[in-house]
């Protein structure tokens, strides 16, 4: 009888490594990395509002996130796998 192959397990070592690799990434010290925003921001926009303000309020908005992520506070609260790679906010 054959078993399933387990997973490697992760050590402290690749955590840490992950955080690293992700707090670099999120003050954008990665060439390879970027940040992408996804329909959830477009939310935070007034369809009413004309094209032109629309614009500006998307490039303010995604100007706020970027500053809230360069100062994520990680804790085990809401970084249980300390990967630095979710924060709740506050």
């Amino acid at each position: 009888m054959s078993t399933a192959p387990t997973p490697p397990i992760e050590t402290e070592q690749n955590t840490a490594r992950i955080a690293q690799l992700n707090d670099a990434a999120r003050h954008q010290r990665l060439r390879n990395s970027r940040t992408v925003f996804t329909r959830i921001s477009s939310r935070l926009i007034d369809d009413s509002l004309p094209a032109d303000q629309q614009a500006l309020r998307r490039v303010l908005i995604q100007s706020a996130l970027l500053r809230k992520m360069a100062t994520a506070e990680f804790t085990a609260d809401n970084d249980p796998h300390r990967e630095h790679d979710f924060g709740q906010p506050r």
